[in-house]
């Protein structure tokens, strides 16, 4: 059996620390632990993923945006933050192409979040298509803690 390549994803201010491991054991439980688990090194759900996977001996894949990275950025994709610094608006939705494209996941879990996380969420879906591969195996958990009552219907779709 092939180990899961696992992405997770979800917001900055994610902070259910509890929830997200009780989520990541179930998925180890059920698929095997992952080969890697792969994120955007953002704090919140990113950070807490990595976290449990290295409590948990999984190798960790982070993808973090370069929002300082400015060469050939369009002008009309550099900013300006509160303290005067200039970046790439697009790094975040660029990392996440990233991710899915290098990191090849077969599995993803997403957390609620964002735009970005709902970003990642639909690259999921469209990337993997566009690339001609199998699809990523999606656990959505953006509407929030289903996981007891609403995992056996969405673990039929993360195992198979």
């Amino acid at each position: 059996m092939t180990r899961p390549r696992l992405l997770v994803a979800g917001g900055r201010n994610f902070a259910d620390r509890s929830w997200l491991r009780r989520v990541l054991t179930r998925f180890a439980i059920d698929n095997g632990d992952p080969e890697v688990l792969m994120h955007g090194d953002a704090s919140g759900a990113d950070r807490l993923a990595g976290e449990w996977a290295s409590n948990s001996n999984v190798p960790v894949l982070r993808f973090p945006a370069r929002w300082g990275d400015l060469f050939d950025v369009p002008p009309s994709n550099i900013r300006t933050n509160r303290a005067g610094k200039k970046y790439n608006v697009r790094a975040g939705f660029q990392r996440n192409a990233q991710m899915i494209t290098e990191g090849n996941p077969t599995h993803a879990i997403v957390f609620p979040g964002g735009t970005g996380t709902d970003d990642c969420a639909y690259r999921l879906d469209t990337l993997t298509r566009q690339l001609m591969r199998d699809p990523v195996h999606l656990l959505d958990l953006r509407a929030g803690p289903l996981v007891d009552a609403h995992w056996k219907m969405t673990t039929a779709r993360v195992a198979a």
